[in-house]
């Protein structure tokens, strides 16, 4: 069964949720329509939000006088009107609350019944007191709840600013875009045939965009030079792979399309599998403890970080060398990020860290990751020795391994703006969340502890709620991570202050081997290419109407 929505509304309606998640919604939509359909119980559903709406249809507060039926008053009268109500018929303004056309492209005024807008940009408590409204040639302007106002333009373009004036939102035909409290651009929605691009920015400024192409690609950029091409893979349903570029380095991932309860996410595959006796080395303790020599403790982003995070002296165990491991790769995205995005380009200056406290990552809360780790090396060692599709066939409708009882401690390796929208705190790379509830709440969310994060991020021991496919994809990631820290461990041996250990014996797994796409790099330069021009048209566009 097909999806009742189109790619384009589901696009629109999730894109609160993040990059990644589109991503995996997107894939539903593209395997219901260029592969057969994937075997299942129920009817697949899309997680529902409340909708995006970049500029909502106004809706008077009350009703219109109708100015034309009204009786004409003797002259007198009419003057004293006029001079009660404030309306001035030159400018074509309505007393009231009504709407305006504003024929010559000049200043609509903006008075309210009971109660002006201040000139500083407020809404007064009484009085005649306005604000003068710039507007293009023949838009119409008019009231909207909660003292907004809707613009509308013969030709398409639509805006709706706030109270003080503020664009939050602007639309033109194939355009959709929306504005922050303080002007920041918020995301911006593009539509073309066969095209459909997202530009998104979180509470830090740092962009990622996603567009769904023909065929079922989803091209991602989750950085200035990092992003990475989604494709199905032909002849194997419910599979895709991901062509991912960091640093001018492509590598491939394949991951499997789930779904459970009504929510569609994506589990990853690993591309290795190893000898049972490495895996028992990675688990048992090491003896003695062994000091590593990273490389990278003099880097920018190490110092950059180095009130959150200090690589432990010495490790008992091969669990948490690949704490470490983790947490270093996840903290040189977010440098990254802050670097691209939050800082003036040139002058080659090191960016500062964000205002804020950030509350440092303790030896405990290292070693409750280190547990994670251990459980996600046991889960591969155990999967390691059943039959290739064994695990993906039984698990089709099995719950997101995010939700199981024993995954609780996640490291965050992706943007996620959470908390409600008028008030959303962001959570990035190398912030440590634990999820503290069990049952799905409205909108497929469940609840989470911030245990450690960092300056500007959302504060330490505070609670919130992410939805289940986000924390999916971070789990994801995780995996990942241990298994490209496993890697490093096989091919290191003795290397750094490695202690010596049993040959791995890596062999690849097929279900999770693919080819990564030559075109990747090309393909993501165009789309940052496609982003500036989608923003530089919502910035022209919100800039033609404001205060005077």
């Amino acid at each position: 069964m097909k999806s009742s929505q189109s790619p384009e509304r589901v696009l629109c309606n999730l894109l609160m949720f993040g990059v990644l998640f589109l991503a995996a919604t997107a894939l539903e939509w593209a395997q219901e329509r260029v592969q057969e359909p994937l075997p299942r119980q129920v009817p697949p559903k899309v997680v529902q939000p409340a909708p995006v709406r970049p500029v909502l249809r106004p809706v008077p507060q009350r009703p219109q006088p109708q100015v034309r039926q009204r009786p004409t008053p003797p002259p007198r009268q009419a003057q004293q009107e006029r001079n009660q109500q404030g309306t001035n018929p030159v400018r074509g303004e309505r007393g009231q609350g009504g709407g305006q056309v504003n024929r010559g492209g000049g200043i609509y005024t903006g008075q309210r019944a009971g109660g002006g807008v201040h000139p500083g940009g407020g809404v007064a408590g009484g009085g005649s007191n306005t604000l003068a409204l710039r507007m293009p040639p023949n838009a119409r302007a008019m009231p909207m709840p909660g003292g907004a106002t809707g613009i509308v333009h013969p030709d398409g373009r639509r805006w709706v600013l706030d109270q003080n004036r503020h664009v939050t939102a602007f639309a033109r035909p194939g355009l959709q875009a929306k504005f922050n409290n303080d002007g920041r651009l918020n995301s911006v929605h593009v539509e073309h045939p066969g095209n459909n691009l997202i530009v998104a920015r979180n509470a830090h400024g740092d962009r990622q965009t996603l567009a769904v192409r023909p065929g079922g690609v989803v091209v991602a950029t989750l950085g200035k030079d990092r992003g990475f091409v989604q494709r199905p893979i032909p002849g194997r349903p419910g599979y895709f792979e991901r062509t991912y570029l960091v640093g001018g380095h492509s590598y491939a991932r394949v991951y499997h399309l789930n779904r459970y309860r009504g929510i569609v996410y994506v589990r990853y595959m690993p591309a290795y599998y190893y000898q049972p006796r490495f895996y028992q080395w990675v688990s048992n303790p090491w003896s003695p403890q062994t000091a590593y020599a990273w490389g990278w403790q003099q880097a920018p982003w190490s110092n950059f970080y180095s009130t959150y995070f200090t690589p432990s002296p010495s490790y008992p165990s091969a669990s948490l060398w690949l704490t470490d491991f983790v947490l270093s790769q996840n903290l040189q995205a977010a440098y990254q990020n802050h670097q691209d995005f939050e800082q003036p380009q040139g002058g080659g200056v090191t960016p500062t860290e964000p205002g804020g406290e950030s509350v440092a990552l303790s030896p405990e809360i290292k070693a409750q990751i280190a547990q994670e780790v251990q459980v996600q090396v046991s889960d591969e060692e155990a999967a390691s020795g059943q039959q290739e599709g064994q695990a993906q066939v039984a698990n089709g409708q099995a719950p997101p391994p995010a939700l199981e009882p024993n995954q609780r401690t996640f490291v965050v390796s992706q943007n996620v703006d959470v908390g409600n929208a008028d008030e959303p705190c962001a959570l990035t790379p190398g912030d440590v969340i634990y999820r503290s509830g069990d049952n799905l709440l409205p909108g497929n969310k469940v609840g989470i502890n911030v245990v450690a994060s960092k300056a500007g991020d959302c504060p330490a021991n505070s609670s919130t709620e992410i939805d289940v496919v986000s924390l999916q994809e971070i789990h994801n990631q995780f995996q990942a991570q241990v298994d490209d820290g496993l890697s490093t461990l096989a091919a290191n041996q003795r290397q750094g202050g490695l202690p010596p250990a049993p040959a791995a014996g890596g062999r690849p797994a097929p279900d999770g081997t693919v080819q990564p796409d030559r075109d990747v790099a090309a393909v993501l330069a165009q789309q940052q290419g496609d982003a500036d021009a989608a923003e530089a048209a919502a910035a022209d566009g919100a800039n033609a109407v404001g205060s005077t």
